[in-house]
């Protein structure tokens, strides 16, 4: 449980350390017995998740009390309040029967008032690489871990949300370049456990819905040998194919129903006296032209588009 559990959330939290090559070594070959079936393992996880869910909670209940006494004896220090972070999270042995017990009992039949939907998906990281052949690299592709969540209620109400931690791309075909990173995350070099991007969106039963969405800046540079290396590496060109009918799709009527469909959800919040909360903070890319990548005085075009912020 200790090892899936390090594996899931090192990357996210600041209490769980990584797992060292031999420990990853083990964690391989206990999903790989093929004498525990796949339940077991599911079982194994499910605990696994709920103790770092409740973990998490009761760091975020006793964070504010110990950065409340540090403060009072040190000052504002931000270092005593990072150890005060790093500190490891134990749980007492009654709460980890009673979440044994929960998972252990999921089965039972639930009430139409009680049932509640609660699906998460982890995706540790995800790589992609392009090669032209075995000695002839494009590019890669590194994208840190994606989790989504989505929570609903026999009330209606929900809650669902999409984050992705770190997202980047190299340039593998420019030999020598000043810019081998052709995509990246600009996140904060003292906070790189925050999420590249966040959405959430919640609804509550009367029908109060709140939508969260923030995304760091990302620096994409235009490389012009990787981006005709990409081309060729994707050529269609000797295939033929048309859209099916049932997959056309008529740009006038589409932005009809969408925005009919805009009016009634306003309509309906107006009447029934419901509340909208938007909260968007958008850094826009910023875009890199270089007129050579290998030169360090060629003319390069820089364009930063900003950030885009709407509260409401």
């Amino acid at each position: 449980l200790q090892l899936y559990k390090r594996h899931a959330y090192s990357e996210e939290t600041s209490w769980l350390n990584g797992l060292n090559e031999f420990e990853l070594s083990d964690l391989r070959r206990i999903e790989g017995d093929r004498s525990v079936g796949i339940s077991g393992l599911m079982l194994w996880r499910s605990i696994a998740d709920s103790e770092y869910e409740k973990e998490k909670q009761r760091r975020e209940e006793s964070s504010i009390v110990k950065r409340s006494i540090l403060s009072n004896i040190f000052g504002s220090s931000t270092s005593k309040e990072k150890e005060c972070d790093d500190i490891p999270i134990t749980l007492s042995a009654d709460e980890l029967s009673e979440l044994e017990g929960f998972t252990l009992d999921a089965d039972q039949r639930l009430t139409e008032d009680s049932k509640y939907c609660d699906i998460t998906f982890v995706l540790g990281s995800f790589q992609v690489h392009l090669l032209k052949s075995e000695h002839e690299p494009i590019s890669s592709l590194d994208m840190g871990m994606v989790s989504t969540s989505f929570k609903a209620n026999a009330d209606g109400s929900y809650n669902f949300a999409l984050s992705m931690l770190s997202l980047e791309a190299s340039d593998r075909v420019t030999k020598n370049s000043f810019y081998p990173m052709v995509c990246r995350g600009l996140q904060d070099v003292n906070n790189t456990k925050k999420h590249a991007v966040h959405f959430e969106t919640n609804k509550s039963s009367k029908g109060d819905q709140e939508v969260k969405f923030t995304m760091i800046a990302f620096e994409t540079v235009a490389s012009p040998l990787l981006i005709q290396a990409v081309k060729n590496f994707f050529d269609f060109s000797s295939l033929t194919a048309t859209i099916p009918p049932i997959l056309e799709v008529n740009a006038d009527d589409l932005s009809d129903t969408l925005t009919d469909a805009i009016m009634d959800a306003w309509n309906g919040k107006n009447k029934q006296k419901q509340k909208w909360t938007l909260d968007m903070d958008v850094k826009a890319p910023i875009l890199i032209v270089p007129e050579n990548c290998t030169k360090s005085d060629a003319l390069t075009l820089i364009c930063n588009f900003g950030r885009f912020k709407v509260a409401y």
